[in-house]
């Protein structure tokens, strides 16, 4: 879900359930993670919410959504120059949790973002 935040830009807001305790310990994890990083190239966490039934993750918003969804967009495979791009960004991103140290452990084109001035980042830490 896309939102505006006080001073105009916009955030994803990740809403999940949170019924089961196994799922409640993989979002604490997730959310543990997300606060450490601060890199260009891992998706930017800015708060939780709390419902009765929810736990709100606000994060950066990648307005052309994961490289999955950009391939289906543009109805092709990336190009290799364009393969090169994501690449790089993904590969700088892996390298800062690395030294942080953290795994990502589901690197795929899924958990690939991509904003809408080009921007790549890590997503999907759970």
């Amino acid at each position: 879900m896309k939102a505006k935040v006080h001073g105009g830009f916009e955030v994803a807001v990740k809403k999940v359930h949170q019924k089961d305790v196994k799922v409640q310990k993989e979002l604490e994890k997730e959310i543990d993670i997300l606060k450490k990083c601060k890199h260009p190239n891992i998706v930017a966490y800015y708060g939780t919410k709390l419902t009765t039934d929810q736990v709100w993750i606000i994060m950066d918003y990648c307005g052309l959504g994961s490289v999955k969804d950009v391939m289906k967009l543009i109805n092709r495979s990336l190009s290799e120059p364009e393969i090169q791009y994501v690449l790089r960004h993904t590969v700088t991103g892996l390298n800062y949790l690395h030294q942080i140290p953290i795994l990502h452990l589901d690197i795929k084109a899924p958990n690939i973002l991509m904003t809408e001035s080009g921007d790549v980042k890590l997503a999907d830490f759970g």
